[in-house]
């Protein structure tokens, strides 16, 4: 995945610990974005993007992070390849899709 900066929503990495608060419940330290970003977890990294001073990521690579950093935990993914991204993208639209139906969208 790719971030493309003429289609998606972008989030200055500095925001997301806010953000993220009212998910979680607690606020994380910006340098563990940082360190999600160029260490990442079990092997999987978050996808960010510098603009001039400031670096930026989009609330679909935190989800496809979260998501793939979670099954390469578990074991159920053996590496952060272009296919572990697919498997995590499918799980969050089966994640959605029954969310949506749920909803009766």
């Amino acid at each position: 995945m790719a971030i493309d900066i003429n289609h998606d929503q972008l989030v200055e990495l500095r925001s997301v610990p806010k953000l993220l608060e009212k998910q979680i419940g607690k606020r994380l330290n910006l340098s563990t974005l940082y360190r999600w970003q160029s260490r990442g977890i079990a092997g999987i990294k978050l996808e960010t993007v510098a603009i001039g001073g400031a670096r930026f990521t989009t609330l679909e690579a935190l989800n496809v992070f979260f998501t793939t950093s979670t099954l390469a935990r578990q074991g159920k993914l053996s590496d952060g390849t272009t296919e572990g991204i697919r498997r995590a993208r499918l799980i969050r639209e089966q994640q959605l899709e029954r969310e949506a139906k749920e909803l009766g969208i």
